[in-house]
């Protein structure tokens, strides 16, 4: 029905979009309107929202992470509550360090290079790190963990027994004792 009543329109592009209808009866109109934003620029989360998961990144996981988000109000471009994949999506985005990157720059170490320090296995360091043992941080999905170093400190093996036993011991090493000769 509007096509019969319209003879042409231009449009004009400039800081604003200029549109000229030509109707059929001879009369012209123009009309101003504002540019849509770029898709890119909607889709953007804010400045704010970013620099405050580079913040969390230093002590929580992303799961953590989108869990404070959400508890502090912030929500996607889509007004959407944030996910574990949407804070990892947004921090691969903005090329944000990882909690494990972070970690391994401050000198935390694998299970497997705490084992080797050690002399122990793996699977004794994941059970002394649950043990409170050893230090441990968590940097993804509560259950992977980077290790602080020991420096010179020993394990003392414990020994199973059918009355409780006598669990491993950490035994920190002693400082060199220096004196007069």
């Amino acid at each position: 029905m509007l096509a019969l009543l319209i003879e042409d329109v231009t449009l004009l592009a400039g800081p604003k979009i200029t549109v000229n209808v030509r109707w059929r009866g001879g009369r012209n109109q123009t009309l101003l309107v504002d540019k849509p934003l770029p898709i890119a620029r909607i889709r953007k989360t804010s400045e704010q929202v970013v620099q405050l998961v580079d913040e969390l990144l230093e002590t929580s996981t992303d799961k953590q992470i989108a869990t404070k988000l959400n508890e502090l109000g912030h929500c996607n471009w889509l007004g959407q509550p944030f996910t574990l994949k949407k804070v990892i999506s947004l921090r691969q985005t903005y090329a944000l360090k990882t909690r494990f990157e972070r970690l391994r720059e401050r000198g935390m170490l694998t299970g497997e290079e705490i084992a080797k320090q050690l002399g122990i296995s793996p699977t004794t360091v994941h059970q002394l790190g649950r043990q409170g043992m050893l230090k441990r941080q968590v940097y993804g999905n509560n259950c992977r963990c980077l290790y602080e170093p020991v420096g010179e400190a020993q394990i003392v093996k414990g020994c199973g027994g059918r009355f409780g036993g006598r669990p491993a011991q950490l035994i920190p090493a002693q400082p060199p004792e220096q004196g007069a000769l």
